[in-house]
């Protein structure tokens, strides 16, 4: 009858009492049958794969180690499942603050007691300091200063090493397994490591060089621990473990583990008692504090929201940076430019070497000075200097290389800025100009072989008119000169005079035939075999008899050099008086092979002939001498193209006279000026002697050749198409 009673009693003092009580009763009520069938949930437990023999993954990859075996039992004692999963230690950590896993193991630490509930200890860390068989150890943290010390990232011992204000690098790694393998590899100074962790990292990767110097350094006590929120989950747990112990289970899983439970120092704490009953007010808290979770909860999934559409944005800005990078090395693959970067210091720290005359990986770490020579090197630092001083880009000219191989380069210099605006070097763009160059220069020489032709041409057609209508004035005036002789006595005064007259006009018809020849009219004879070395040979002798006492003409080889390769421009090449070489042996010389023959008008050819030995008379004056040289040689179209006067119809094989004489030689002005008609720098010359060599060469589809220099003479080379009758065969002398 007493429970009866006492039941009765507790409701008649419900009935009577208020009814805010009776709603909080209610609630709390309501909280522990919630309470009581949540413990029938499966508590999920993460722990660290890495941390023997405490808790690990074995062979087969399955959870194993002391705490696993514990927490089990403990799920068994209470009567609720308990599902174990290992993964890192910082993952683990995650998972935990997130809630994806209930409980896990850790040092109980003030810092973690104000956002974690602990546990009662199950086991005392110790933590010691481990060094290579050899090396100075350490007895304490203190004696660890000045040294690399590896230590597992996140753990209470990188807090207090941190927290001691000893002068220490730490070094962190994931696990302490990782920490014992690092130090055995021969890097760093020293780990610090739990005591039974470390051992059996030594053990299992059989690291004999790896040996422990110290007691424990650090010792704390480890429990399993849960968020704050999980209070009651914590003390469910302390339940179990207390009946683990009471039944022996504990010493049997140590033993286990750690081989005898006596030889343990974890002092074991008194299994704290489970309240039945909770009082009104805690359980109104218990009722706050759900709802500021829901209000929490809440928070977090609207910045989760706002933090996910930044995510979303910077992936894509990210996307966008790689696209653009991607066109942007397409680009720079695609072409012929080197780009660079270089730093403060104008050391090399990236490169885009499109035009390989250095290999990218040889411009790496270097500067200009110890790649360049003194003179280019000293005057790219000094504009990319004033580049960084003054924050302003410019464009230089750079040659590099030696002639023939020498290159141009146009040189782009702008700074290079960090994210602040501040200048931290300088990027360098650089294209090849060289072939822009040449193009320019052989167009510009293009531009004025044209306007020298039609110069010529429109002399030409002046010449070519007053010769005709002179020639038909001195037709009249021969006729009539004829005409009076014949009426004239053969010894009389009148016919002496009307005879002077017939041999100034004939002069003035020699005069219009040059002009004639100049100009091109005329038409061409009966075309035939003439050898321009014979035609040289005459012409020596012939003038051999009124050269001045200081002056010599002789005949010399044919240049070994011309023909043996069509890709060379041998036509003016520079001048260079050969030696004296008998006559016999020298016509041998010119003859051997195949003699210069071509198919034109003997008479014009020896008159330009004529001209161009005694303009090189002219040239030496007094004392010099005068060289001359007959052969055959290929000129290809470049040739062609360049030379001063050309009326070649294509590349081919020519017979060529070469004269050359060592006279005062002449500038490119003069020479431009050398074939027009009536120009001369004779006191007695008539201007008209080149005139002819120049239209003989057209007449004859021929071209010529002009070398000179001031102070070094002369060099003249009249070329003439070699026709398809000539003979190949070798002549004799």
């Amino acid at each position: 009858m007493r429970p009866v009673q006492w039941s009765d009693r507790c409701v008649r003092a419900f009935k009577s009492a208020p009814e805010c009580w009776k709603l909080l009763i209610a609630v709390f009520l309501l909280l522990q049958v919630a309470s009581a069938h949540g413990q029938q949930a499966t508590i999920r437990y993460g722990g660290d794969r890495d941390l023997p023999p405490y808790e690990f993954l074995d062979a087969s990859g399955k959870p194993a180690g002391f705490i696993v075996d514990l927490i089990k039992a403990i799920g068994i004692a209470n009567g609720t499942p308990v599902a174990v999963e290992l993964d890192s230690w910082g993952t683990v950590k995650e998972k935990l603050a997130s809630g994806e896993y209930d409980l896990m193991a850790m040092a109980i630490d003030p810092a973690r007691q104000t956002q974690m509930a602990f546990s009662d200890p199950i086991a005392v860390y110790g933590w010691e300091i481990f060094v290579r068989d050899g090396d100075r150890g350490a007895a304490s943290i203190a004696e660890l200063a000045g040294q690399t010390v590896i230590v597992k990232r996140g753990s209470i011992v990188q807090e207090a090493v941190m927290a001691s204000g000893v002068d220490i690098t730490l070094v962190t790694v994931d696990t302490e397994p990782d920490a014992i393998a690092l130090l055995a590899s021969g890097r760093h100074d020293a780990a610090v490591v739990s005591s039974q962790t470390g051992r059996s990292a030594i053990s299992t990767g059989n690291f004999a060089n790896i040996v422990s110097t110290s007691p424990p350094v650090l010792i704390s006590n480890r429990a399993f621990a849960s968020p704050n929120v999980n209070a009651a989950l914590i003390a469910r747990v302390n339940e179990g473990l207390a009946k683990v112990r009471a039944t022996g289970e504990y010493n049997r899983i140590y033993e286990r583990w750690f081989g005898v439970a006596g030889r343990s120092t974890v002092p074991v704490g008194r299994v704290m008692r489970y309240a039945a009953w909770i009082g009104i007010p805690v359980a109104a808290c218990i009722v706050i504090m759900l709802v500021w979770n829901r209000t929490l909860r809440d928070r977090v999934a609207v910045r989760t929201r706002e933090l996910e559409a930044e995510l979303l944005e910077h992936r894509r800005t990210t996307e966008s940076l790689r696209e653009a990078e991607a066109r942007f090395r397409v680009s720079l693959e695609g072409s012929e430019i080197m780009v660079a970067n270089q730093d403060s210091d104008l050391r090399y720290t990236w490169v885009h070497n499109g035009l390989k005359c250095f290999g990218p990986g040889s411009m790496l770490g270097r500067t200009d000075t110890e790649m360049l020579c003194v003179e280019s090197a000293t005057a790219l630092t000094e504009a990319k200097k004033q580049v960084m001083d003054t924050g302003k880009g410019m464009t230089l000219k750079v040659e590099h290389g030696l002639s023939p191989d020498l290159r141009e380069y146009r040189l782009n210099i702008e700074p290079l800025r960090a994210a602040d605006g501040s200048i931290r070097g300088v990027v360098s763009a650089a294209v090849d100009v060289s072939e822009l160059r040449r193009a320019q220069v052989t167009i510009l020489e293009m531009q004025r072989k044209a306007k020298n032709d039609e110069r010529l041409e429109s002399l030409g057609l002046l010449a070519g008119g007053i010769a005709h209508d002179f020639n038909n004035l001195l037709t009249a005036i021969m006729g009539n000169a004829a005409l009076a002789l014949s009426d004239l006595g053969a010894d009389s005064t009148a016919a002496q005079r009307v005879r002077a007259i017939e041999d100034i006009a004939q002069s003035a018809v020699e005069i219009t035939r040059q002009l004639f020849t100049f100009t091109g009219r005329g038409g061409m004879a009966r075309r035939e075999s003439v050898r321009l070395d014979q035609i040289v040979q005459e012409t020596l002798r012939d003038l051999s008899a009124v050269l001045p006492p200081g002056v010599e003409i002789r005949l010399a080889p044919a240049r070994t050099d011309i023909g043996a390769d069509h890709s060379e421009n041998h036509v003016g090449t520079e001048l260079a008086m050969p030696a004296r070489v008998p006559v016999d042996a020298l016509i041998a010389t010119s003859v051997a092979e195949a003699p210069p023959v071509v198919q034109g008008e003997p008479a014009p050819l020896r008159q330009a002939i004529l001209n161009l030995v005694q303009n090189a008379i002219d040239a030496v004056g007094l004392k010099g001498e005068v060289v001359t040289r007959t052969g055959r040689t290929f000129a290809t179209d470049a040739q062609i193209k360049s030379a001063q006067v050309s009326a070649a119809e294509g590349p081919g094989e020519f017979a060529y006279v070469e004269v050359c004489d060592n006279g005062p030689g002449m500038d490119l002005a003069r020479a431009e000026k050398l074939f027009e008609p009536f120009y001369t720098t004779k006191p007695r010359g008539k201007g008209l002697g080149l005139a002819v060599v120049a239209g003989v060469a057209r007449r004859h589809r021929g071209l010529i050749q002009v070398d000179s220099q001031p102070g070094r003479g002369t060099c003249f080379r009249i070329l003439f198409p070699i026709g398809a009758s000539a003979p190949r065969t070798a002549a004799t002398s």
